[in-house]
């Protein structure tokens, strides 16, 4: 083995061992429990950022900073019971509910990678991708056409949709969406009893609980902004003052009035030139004046008006 070999094979060693220590010495620091082996692939992720890093650039605070952030997929069985029990509409509600503040449109939005079954007695509809905007999706083509039908007429108008969290032997937990006058064997399959949570690992929990809680200020916010537009909106519209356009007539007897305007007779403009000549005999204007008021004369004779 060559000395150039063997030399990068014990800078590379160097510089894993650096960056594993930095690794152990911050989840002490935290008092974050962890897993030596986990620790270990953790520094192995973090070592390729740093191949071409001098070892004596390699510090602590560059080892977790540079910290691969671990992308965990939320299950419906992460979610609060509480949040959860939060979802009670009725079957026009499901978009927006102006009551509780919080409909199940407002979930998937918030959750977009937890599946929902929506199952009534005679229908049904899974939700198991992001829908985006409600406007044309086949949420709504559902709401309008399948529950409206089932549910827009007296002795149903008013059943509530509630939710709950099911747990399967095998795939993901989902949401189950369900009316108040579901049939109770229909449920019984769904709710079952013998199946445990499943279990998420310990240092998984905390990066859960606060992508949940990014998530819940995200939705928070949003609908700050919406409730902020409409009042803006409602605003504009109540305070808008009607434009008064001009009636044709007004404007027609206007420029009427500036045509109306006669040239000056010929027996005017002799008699003013008669006393502009007065005045200069008399001498009470220079020979420059009266040739200026002449012609001032003249022209008022040719566009029309009063000297």
């Amino acid at each position: 083995m060559s000395k150039r070999k063997k030399y990068k094979q014990t800078i590379g060693l160097k510089k894993w061992n650096k960056i594993f220590s930095a690794l152990i010495s911050d989840y002490k620091k935290t008092g974050e429990k962890y897993d030596i082996k986990e620790v270990r692939k953790e520094a192995s992720e973090s070592y390729l950022g740093f191949k071409k890093v001098p070892l004596s650039k390699i510090s602590k605070r560059n080892v977790v900073k540079s910290k691969v952030k671990k992308k965990i997929t939320l299950l419906a069985s992460d979610i609060k019971k509480s949040d959860v029990d939060k979802i009670q509409d009725l079957f026009f509600q499901i978009a927006e509910n102006t009551e509780t503040n919080y409909s199940l449109f407002d979930f998937h939005t918030q959750y977009p990678e937890i599946p929902i079954l929506i199952k009534t007695n005679k229908s049904e509809l899974k939700v198991n991708r992001k829908i985006g905007a409600y406007e044309g999706s086949e949420l709504q083509r559902f709401v309008n056409e399948e529950l409206r039908e089932e549910y827009d007429n007296k002795d149903k108008y008013e059943k509530v949709f509630s939710a709950v969290v099911v747990i399967q032997k095998k795939g993901q937990p989902f949401l189950l969406f369900t009316p108040q006058d579901i049939n109770r064997t229909t449920l019984k399959k769904y709710l079952k009893t013998n199946i445990d949570f499943p279990k998420r690992p310990e240092k998984d929990i905390k990066i859960i609980e606060k992508e949940i809680e990014k998530r819940e200020k995200t939705t928070k916010k949003r609908k700050e902004t919406k409730k902020l537009k409409k009042k803006k909106d409602k605003k504009k519209t109540t305070t808008k003052k009607p434009t008064i356009r001009k009636k044709r007539s007004d404007v027609g007897k206007k420029r009427k009035k500036k045509t109306t305007a006669q040239p000056t007779s010929l027996s005017d403009r002799n008699k003013a030139k008669e006393l502009l000549l007065e005045e200069f005999k008399l001498g009470l204007i220079n020979k420059k004046e009266y040739r200026t008021k002449v012609k001032k004369i003249e022209n008022m004779f040719d566009k029309g008006g009063k000297i």
